[in-house]
């Protein structure tokens, strides 16, 4: 899949989500009713690496990440919501 660029105040990218995004993944989900919204029943919680890899539902789901246009070359260094680390 090919990023999609959106236009506003200030222009981000959709990237399909990685195996790699799964850190940034880990800091959006406080507790386990979060994370269980999101990623559904069988979504383990408190989970590390391994187990968010594994209940992610990227295999299933289409899942992208929101980028700030400017960062997109460099992912790896953002959360996922477009801030610097």
């Amino acid at each position: 899949m090919t990023e999609a660029t959106v236009t506003g105040p200030e222009p981000f990218a959709l990237t399909p989500a990685t195996q790699s995004d799964m850190h940034a993944l880990m800091r959006w989900f406080a507790d386990a009713v979060s994370a269980r919204t999101w990623g559904g029943p069988t979504f383990r919680f408190p989970f590390d690496f391994e187990s968010i890899v594994a209940d992610a539902p990227l295999r299933n789901v289409t899942c992208y990440m929101r980028c700030r246009k400017q960062y997109n070359s460099a992912r790896n260094s953002i959360d996922g919501s477009g801030n610097s680390e």
